[in-house]
């Protein structure tokens, strides 16, 4: 795990939760890195608009980050769904 972790070495940290290695955020690091090496998914993946947001904070985030153009079919894992696994 921790040669594969050294791919991921010096990668910014991705604010728009896109699943590529271009830049990577938390739960996408120990999800790449488990899978890679052991062949098992934590946790399954999800689609952004799977995820509650519909909160007021949540919609300003989302227009700050994305614009009119919130990717909501990409790939996302979150800590509580590698946890729930």
């Amino acid at each position: 795990m921790i040669n594969q972790a050294d791919y991921y070495l010096g990668k910014d940290y991705d604010i728009y939760f896109e699943w590529s290695d271009e830049n990577i955020y938390c739960s996408e690091l120990v999800w790449k890195i488990h899978k890679e090496t052991t062949g098992i998914e934590i946790g399954n993946l999800k689609k952004l608009k799977d995820f509650d947001l519909s909160s007021k904070k949540v919609k300003s985030i989302m227009a700050d980050r994305y614009g009119d153009d919130i990717p909501l079919d990409e790939d996302v894992i979150s800590p509580a769904g590698m946890f729930k696994s």
